[in-house]
């Protein structure tokens, strides 16, 4: 049985697609770039002027007056030198005429009828005047891995661009094992449950940046599992995920499907999820996730989303870990590394605070659902009292992930060995 950080080692050396596409600018939004994008101008392409007021040439003191000669609106062309001992009307924007060494701003000015002005400052030279190439030279402007966001979408369509390069969502097939699973739209009968996993996982690969494609339920026969990865591998998906089938019970076949040169590994020693199995039908990876909704979703985190967080060329793949004070108490024995669901938010001190779920139950969908955090406890740590500081792992809307594995464990520490 693996390690977390073991299998996180193994399922990194999993092949990802390298596929990109050419999309328009407002579709690159979130995607990571896959190409450097040259700026062939600079930035800005013009000296302008950066207020509303007047250009004016060297030498210009305070309370003179000086003929007002011409006026440049944004789109203009920078148009004749000013000449000596003049002043240009000027608006935000627009290109400043040649010879101008500064702008003065409308409100130092008085307007001396329709011709003539007197400033009540003397300007310095290059103040509010932008000059060509002050903010990018030509030259590297956006460089691939960059994840695109609103203000790197305008930078590239200042370039000139109105398409990108970018890496192509991988596509993810789910299936479900389990006889005892209905479609939700269906009253279960006695003995049997909605399936609630492959919505929960399209859900989830599509938040991730997959493409998701739901391939059912299989029932627990090998024929009928052998059906459903046919169906995986018919949609040419990049990953397969199924869910359930992986313990050692006597229709767990997952794995007899997989078969044993095409595993991996099989069980990675946390809680929940202990039953992971990682392998290959058709060539293509298989993340075989436990049937529990709570272990099929932390096996998905720790290891499904950084694969396709990889496929998408994402330099930080994993999911960021903040430390956490508990509200409340976390009564556990020591034994499994184990993530623990719970809610935590930021407080206005910037402290996090963890409120813990009641249920550690791997079945527990209200603890799923209220969930956006999960603690992080090491192998043979026992629970934490209140007012703890703890790690943990935020699931969504996390501000940054991490290049590595970032997981850090926290708890109580083991007890002492008798004697």
């Amino acid at each position: 049985m693996l390690s977390i950080d073991e299998a996180l080692a193994r399922t990194a050396t999993l092949p990802v697609p390298q596929r990109t596409r050419r999309v328009a600018l407002v579709r690159a939004l979130g995607a990571i770039l896959a190409e450097d994008v040259q700026a062939d101008l600079p930035l800005p392409p013009f000296d302008n002027s950066a207020m509303d007021g007047y250009a004016v040439g060297p030498a210009v003191s305070a309370a003179v007056a000086l003929p007002v000669v011409g006026r440049r609106v944004a789109g203009d062309a920078p148009g004749s030198p000013i000449p000596a001992g003049a002043a240009v009307r000027i608006f935000t924007g627009a290109a400043v005429p040649p010879g101008a060494v500064a702008v003065i701003a409308q409100e130092d000015a008085t307007a001396e009828g329709a011709s003539a002005v007197r400033f009540s400052v003397t300007p310095v030279p290059g103040q509010h005047i932008r000059r060509a190439g002050d903010d990018l030279r030509p030259g590297l402007a956006l460089a691939a891995g960059v994840r695109l966001h609103p203000g790197a979408l305008a930078l590239a369509a200042a370039c000139g661009r109105t398409h990108l390069r970018v890496a192509a969502p991988p596509r993810v097939a789910i299936l479900g094992t389990g006889d005892e699973l209905v479609p939700p739209h269906r009253r279960p009968p006695p003995g049997c449950i909605r399936a609630s996993n492959n919505p929960m996982l399209a859900a989830w690969v599509a938040e991730s940046g997959g493409l998701p494609h739901d391939v059912g339920v299989a029932g627990d026969s090998r024929a009928a599992l052998e059906a459903g990865f046919s169906r995986a591998l018919a949609t040419r998906p990049d990953l397969i995920l199924s869910t359930g089938g992986v313990s050692v019970g006597e229709l767990d076949l997952v794995r007899a499907v997989l078969g044993g040169d095409a595993l991996d590994f099989w069980k990675v020693r946390m809680k929940p999820g202990k039953p992971l199995a990682v392998g290959r039908v058709g060539g293509v990876p298989v993340f075989a996730l436990p049937g529990n909704p709570a272990s099929a979703a932390v096996s998905f985190l720790l290891f499904v989303r950084p694969w396709i967080r990889r496929a998408l060329r994402d330099p930080h793949p994993h999911l960021p870990v903040v430390d956490t004070r508990l509200r409340s108490a976390v009564r556990r024995s020591p034994g499994r590394a184990e993530l623990w669901r719970a809610t935590v938010h930021l407080a206005t001190d910037g402290v996090w605070w963890a409120d813990p779920a009641a249920s550690a139950s791997s079945g527990s969908l209200r603890g799923l659902a209220d969930a956006n955090a999960l603690l992080l406890f090491g192998e043979g740590r026992g629970g934490a009292p209140a007012g703890a500081t703890l790690p943990a792992l935020l699931l969504h809307g996390a501000p940054h992930g991490s290049p590595q594995p970032a997981l850090r464990w926290g708890g109580e520490p083991p007890a002492p060995a008798p004697g």
